[in-house]
């Protein structure tokens, strides 16, 4: 008689390992899950190695013929979709028992949000106190690039900022737009050429400052060789700075720097909009915390003649109103 083997009690460990399977297939191979997960390749191969280890099963084949799932790895699949599905319901329950007489509610923000609408950021965090009572707000900051992940792993409850990659598991509402320009230093050697001579032509011999697409703007007019990296405004501020580089930024943290000849803006031909999103993990059961704060931007953040549009977005960069 054939002996089945017991799967051991599932630790922490276990249960981040299978979420990284999980999205390994949602994303159908190793590099395109690379950026939801944060991980590079190799170590995303290490975890799918650890489970096949503990499980005792082959789940998938990669290599150069393709990504695709072994029926072990099928049948595995499915009964992880399963598994958080029932977790995400256990942990809606849990918020529902909990409500808001207690406990934590965390956010976090894009550093460059604040600038121009820190705010009514303010009133609304003042808001949703008076409305929550016991309620302990938590509040940091993150880069963009990890917000999607932090709200889908349940480490924050809401995120204010971009999109940096949008999916089906997260609900948005549309806060505001901010407008970014081109910009360089004193030391860069365009900063004394006069604005109508700079060019898309030019520019492409200089090296960019880069950020994600989602912080750096949604409809950027001009593509540039990229020099550096930096996922906030500030790191990406002290690189413009050295004088090796061009760089977006919001036109509020360039102000100042432009009054005092730091900086050279290179004209309104080279800018771009970008939206401010409230992200959240979609739910059937919301906290009643999570519906006092949602209640309390909508309030603080909806515009004359605006009508509030919440959007559940897709795979695709969905265009949608904004609150103001």
């Amino acid at each position: 008689m054939s002996r089945t083997s017991r799967l051991p009690d599932l630790s922490s460990f276990e249960l981040r390992l299978l979420k990284v399977f999980m999205t390994v297939v949602q994303a159908n191979g190793f590099t395109a899950a690379e950026f939801t997960l944060n991980k590079s390749k190799s170590a995303i191969s290490t975890d799918i190695s650890a489970l096949e280890s503990r499980l005792g099963v082959r789940l998938c084949q990669r290599g150069r013929s393709g990504f695709f799932l072994t029926g072990h790895g099928k049948e595995i699949y499915a009964l992880t979709q399963q598994l958080f599905e029932r977790l995400d319901l256990f942990r809606d329950q849990v918020s529902q028992v909990i409500s808001y007489t207690g406990g934590n509610f965390n956010v976090v923000i894009d550093d460059s949000v604040m600038p121009d609408h820190g705010e009514r950021l303010a009133k609304t965090f003042d808001s949703f106190k008076e409305a929550a009572g016991e309620v302990f707000l938590n509040l940091s900051s993150m880069p963009t690039d990890y917000m999607t992940h932090a709200v889908l792993d349940g480490s924050t409850d809401i995120a204010i900022g971009f999109m940096p990659r949008s999916a089906s598991e997260i609900s948005a509402i549309a806060l505001f737009e901010d407008e970014l320009g081109l910009y360089c230093s004193s030391n860069h050697e365009l900063f004394y050429r006069n604005e109508r001579d700079v060019t898309p032509v030019l520019l492409q011999k200089y090296e960019l400052a880069d950020g994600s697409s989602a912080n750096l703007g949604e409809n950027a007019n001009i593509d540039l060789p990229v020099g550096a990296r930096a996922s906030t405004v500030q790191s990406r501020l002290m690189l413009i700075l050295t004088g090796r580089y061009v760089g977006w930024l919001p036109k509020s943290v360039a102000a100042p720097l432009l009054q005092s000849h730091k900086l050279k803006s290179f004209g309104d031909k080279f800018t771009c909009r970008r939206t401010v999103y409230a992200l959240r993990r979609r739910s059937k059961e919301e906290s009643t915390a999570m519906r006092l704060f949602i209640d309390a931007l909508k309030d603080t953040h909806r515009a004359k003649g605006k009508s509030v549009l919440e959007v559940v977005t897709s795979y695709e960069r969905p265009s949608q109103q904004v609150l103001a």
